[in-house]
């Protein structure tokens, strides 16, 4: 909690700045930023992957503005604003699902401070702009957020609405999440891989991929350096931890281009989990992968029925999803498969093709999500345009994929499945196979729309 007593001790703390320079806090210029990371009261836990975006922030705003001040939080009592007094800035990272607690945060500081510049980012921001502009941020942030938040910070001329994509060369060159100075909030967060203590971590952004149901697809490619990779794999040795995730979005579709991070990987002697694509999993890789301390492999399955796939453009087959099961366990890593229903074209006879897959291919785990239209996907454009008569949406529910005691929005229905018979189907499934990401012990690993560094941060 962001209490009254830890106020003092905020303004006294020092920041070790990119370049391993201590920045003092105290400056007649400093500026005094809040970066909050909305509670998502709807999981079990929200305490398992932390906030990588306003790590980053936190990091080029330090190397970027002198003698600022940096705080974040996620725990904050909008009863009792008095510890925000102090702030200059405040920031928040909006996913869809948190809409509503980001629109409960500003509205609660405006009415204190009209006057405290209130700036959100993250990938709501992006794609839900309009229904944004009717509340009172001073700076909604489309995109990636490292270079407009210092200038917001040095109170430069800054539009409301804001877009930047940042070039690869000049993200690669970004200062790592700063880590070490965020050690106590760091252990707020109880993430374990392999039976080990682990956090977070992001090679790249962006995915080229084409999914009809995905926000993300098609977005620019961009990895961080072998060098900063470096730094942040020493940091996470530093913290104590034994294990990360990579939360790219596609890890592992290019051997040659994965090679250089998964030889970092092994020489910290870290196990791994990260994410595959069933298109470029070969024999060779998966040995790759495993050879580097890869413990756990998830991929984006989707669906048994070659029809479905065909249908959100996932350019796989249900052939290579088979391969890729067996690539990764030949080689004695865990596979889990994401699994959608409620796409357009679904029946019960497609839904029974993707049970076959839970049944047959030897998947460890699975996640089971209900298709929800966010905007900025192919399919919601397209349900948006009258062009797709076999899905309706029923209007805008949470827009979480995972919710507490197996719970899910139902948001579409088509010619032959209810919403109701989706949200059964999905339960039986859950039920039937013991998937433990559903039931337990809860990793959220299902939680892929709140838990990235997507643009924005």
């Amino acid at each position: 909690m962001l209490s009254h007593r830890e106020r003092p001790v905020l303004r006294r703390r020092r920041h070790r700045a990119s370049g391993g320079r201590v920045a003092p806090i105290y400056s007649e210029k400093r500026v005094r930023l809040l970066l909050i990371s909305c509670r998502s009261p709807f999981l079990q836990d929200d305490r398992i992957y932390p906030p990588l975006g306003l790590l980053y922030l936190k990091s080029a705003a330090l190397r970027e503005v002198d003698g600022a001040q940096v705080t974040i939080a996620d725990d904050y009592d909008l009863d009792d604003l008095a510890p925000l007094a102090d702030f200059d800035v405040i920031g928040v990272s909006v996913m869809t699902p948190q809409r509503a607690e980001a629109r409960r945060i500003v509205r609660s500081v405006k009415a204190r401070w009209p006057d405290k510049v209130v700036v959100a980012g993250g990938p709501h921001v992006l794609h839900y702009t309009e229904d944004m502009e009717q509340d009172p941020w001073d700076h909604l942030v489309r995109g990636d957020g490292e270079r407009v938040l210092p200038r917001i910070l040095r109170r430069e001329p800054v539009p409301r609405i804001s877009h930047e994509v940042l070039p690869a060369a000049e993200l690669a060159s970004m200062p790592p999440p700063d880590r070490l100075g965020e050690r106590e909030f760091l252990r707020h967060y109880h993430y374990r891989l392999d039976g080990l203590d682990a956090t977070t971590m992001l090679l790249g952004r962006g995915c080229p991929m084409a999914c009809k149901f995905c926000e993300d697809a098609r977005t620019t490619t961009r990895w961080t350096s072998p060098a900063n990779a470096e730094r942040e794999l020493s940091d996470i040795v530093e913290l104590g931890y034994r294990a990360v995730y990579l939360f790219d979005d596609l890890f592992a579709i290019n051997l040659r281009r994965c090679a250089p991070y998964l030889r970092l990987l092994k020489a910290h002697r870290l196990r791994f989990r990260c994410n595959v694509h069933a298109r470029f999993m070969t024999d060779e890789f998966a040995a790759a992968l495993a050879d580097a301390g890869c413990a756990e492999v998830a991929f984006g399955a989707e669906s048994g029925s070659q029809a479905m796939l065909d249908r959100m453009d996932k350019k796989t087959t249900v052939a290579q999803n088979y391969a890729c099961v067996e690539h990764c366990k030949r080689h004695g890593m865990a596979v889990k498969a994401f699994l959608m229903i409620g796409l357009p074209g679904e029946t019960r006879q497609t839904i029974a093709e993707t049970e076959r897959f839970l049944m047959d291919s030897g998947v460890d785990d699975a996640q089971i999500a209900i298709y929800y239209p966010y905007r900025g996907t192919r399919f919601r454009q397209e349900m948006d345009d009258g062009a797709i008569a076999d899905l309706v949406f029923e209007g805008e529910g949470l827009g979480a994929y995972g919710q507490r005691d197996l719970g899910s929005d139902a948001a579409v229905r088509t010619p032959t499945l209810t919403s109701d018979d989706l949200l059964e189907i999905r339960r039986t499934l859950i039920t039937r196979y013991r998937l433990r990401s559903h039931l337990g012990p809860h990793d959220h690993f299902f939680d892929m729309h709140l838990a990235g560094v997507q643009e924005g941060g």
